[in-house]
């Protein structure tokens, strides 16, 4: 596995650029990426091209992509059909001219998906599997036998290659086209699966907001020109399966081993570089001098919620929000839309405004923003701040499960006799032997000679 093809060798005779005949027949016809391909097939003198989809001519865009595309010498067929339908498929075939020859299938069927696993059910994985899955099933079992198809490409997705944040049915509808692939070439059928990143402009990634969310986290979506010149290679190459990306691989391999190692990605990440790390280095203390003079300014109970506002702060700008309110102290980051690249992402910022080390599993971790603003205070703040911090939400939380009523006159003696021995434990701390040697009697003493103790020492109560 490698970042890029492997080059040719000097010796070895270039193979000759793959070239369009006959009937094309393209599934997904009249959407986004179809229409970046069709019109790159027609520049490269394709004689027939159907587009084929559920909304088929009642797509927009299709009249203006006919009329573009009219001056050159292809025939541009736009039908309606659902190829997840095996009759239908067969009954839009049966209409390709015999004497242009189905030569060429690209199926890029499909529909997004963004889902939680958890709320995967039947209805939802048929919808994404039926038009990707099962349609690619239907196009190898009806065009097998046709010895004219000379190229079978599926569209398959990156999802496939090192999965998805909510893509589990996605993911596994892509895999089945891979796998649809090397079972193709095992039987000697033409057969190239491409595993694609987002394009630009088209499909995941056509907006800006879109854009700049994959490439944060290290993935450039392909511009329409260099994703179709990826295409063509693929086909004048022969390969089976390939994955097509543009891959920033420091950012983007920390994202997918948040929560568990990556044997692929670990194989394709480069050791950081030197000065990099130098850098980030010699940068900590100016990024973390804010926070660390609030905290230094601070009593105990600011320092947590200062470290809060910080937290939700953040969270809110990786999500989108305008505003805190966006981001409750007790939801869970998952619930409020965390991802593996998102939980990376608010690693990696909370690590630059801190200072700290922080693993990539931090929001897993500690999975609110509460349970993550008292782990980082506790290791910001000074020790003795620290412990103090702990103690007394040790006691808040003694204090609001326990109820005096709750316990019979006995055992209010005996928990109130132990309280002021440990409140003469913190209030007195030159009388150690003393507090010793009272331990001492009350580990073999009955409970009537704890009370006498209590009694001669502080007086009732």
């Amino acid at each position: 596995l490698h970042h890029t093809p492997t080059p040719t060798t000097p010796n070895t005779t270039p193979p000759t650029p793959w070239k369009p005949t006959g009937t094309t027949l393209i599934t997904g016809g009249t959407g986004a990426l179809a229409t970046h391909i069709t019109r790159w097939l027609a520049h490269q003198g394709a004689p027939h091209i159907i587009l084929t989809s559920r909304t088929g001519p009642n797509a927009p865009h299709t009249q203006t992509l006919t009329q573009e595309l009219n001056h050159l010498n292809t025939t541009i067929t736009i039908t309606t059909c659902d190829i997840s339908n095996h009759n239908q498929l067969q009954q839009l075939l049966n209409t390709i001219p015999t004497h242009q020859p189905l030569t060429t299938i690209i199926h890029t069927a499909g529909i997004a998906e963004n889902t939680p696993f958890e709320e995967l059910d039947l209805p939802h994985l048929d919808a994404v599997l039926r038009p990707k899955s099962l349609g690619a099933l239907h196009l190898h079992e009806l065009t097998r036998e046709m010895k004219d198809v000379s190229a079978f490409v599926l569209f398959s997705s990156g999802a496939a290659t090192w999965g998805g944040s909510h893509q589990g049915a996605y993911a596994a509808a892509n895999t089945y086209l891979d796998a649809l692939a090397e079972h193709r070439r095992a039987h000697g059928l033409p057969a190239t699966s491409i595993a694609w990143a987002p394009w630009a402009e088209s499909g995941m990634a056509a907006d800006d907001a879109a854009s700049a969310y994959y490439s944060r986290r290290g993935m450039n979506p392909l511009p329409p020109e260099l994703a179709v010149k990826a295409l063509h290679q693929a086909l004048t190459h022969n390969d089976t399966t390939i994955t097509i990306a543009d891959i920033d691989w420091h950012k983007f391999p920390a994202s997918f081993t948040a929560q568990r190692p990556s044997p692929l990605l670990a194989h394709l990440t480069p050791a950081p570089a030197p000065a990099a790390a130098a850098e980030v280095t010699s940068g900590q203390p100016a990024a973390t001098s804010a926070l660390a003079q609030q905290l230094a300014d601070s009593t105990p109970g600011q320092q947590q919620q200062i470290v809060l506002h910080h937290i939700q702060t953040t969270a809110a700008q990786i999500l989108g929000h305008a505003s805190v309110d966006a981001v409750p102290a007790t939801q869970p980051f998952q619930d409020l839309g965390f991802d593996s690249l998102t939980a990376v992402e608010l690693r990696n910022q909370l690590a630059s405004s801190t200072g700290l080390d922080l693993t990539p599993a931090l929001i897993f971790d500690h999975p609110t923003p509460k349970e993550l603003a008292d782990f980082l205070r506790e290791q910001l703040a000074d020790e003795d701040v620290a412990s103090e911090g702990r103690l007394l939400t040790e006691l808040d939380r003694w204090d609001a499960v326990s109820e005096s009523a709750d316990v019979d006159e006995a055992a209010r003696r005996r928990i109130t006799g132990r309280l002021q021995l440990l409140l003469a434990k913190w209030s007195d701390t030159g009388r150690e032997t003393d507090r010793s040697a009272a331990h001492s009697d009350l580990e073999a003493a009955s409970a009537e000679d704890i009370f006498d103790l209590i009694s001669d020492e502080f007086g009732k109560s």
